[in-house]
């Protein structure tokens, strides 16, 4: 069963992909990676992606305001969430 899922881009990322919000259709088995994957192709490869589908060094990715990392990094499925935000480390307040 597919749903919504939230994907927020914190500043200065938001500026440097032109756009704060991105909703985007999901099922229960899909990863952190496959989603940033296909955002990063509706945004025209605008993400700072490397060849793995994970961010470059210097982004806190938040499931629901949990760090991935703590759970299974880019492999987390993203089960019953409902957003996922990227925050630079250089984020403004």
């Amino acid at each position: 069963m597919s749903r919504r899922l939230t994907v927020k881009f914190m500043p200065p990322l938001s500026s440097t992909i032109g756009t704060k919000i991105v909703e985007t259709e999901v099922s229960s088995d899909t990863t952190v990676r496959e989603i940033l994957v296909k955002i990063n192709m509706l945004l025209g490869g605008k993400l700072p992606l490397n060849s793995s589908g994970v961010m470059e060094p210097g982004y806190i990715v938040m499931l629901d305001g949990v760090d991935i990392r703590v759970k299974s990094g880019y492999n987390t499925r993203v089960d019953d969430h409902k957003e996922l935000i990227i925050i630079p480390v250089s984020h403004g307040g």
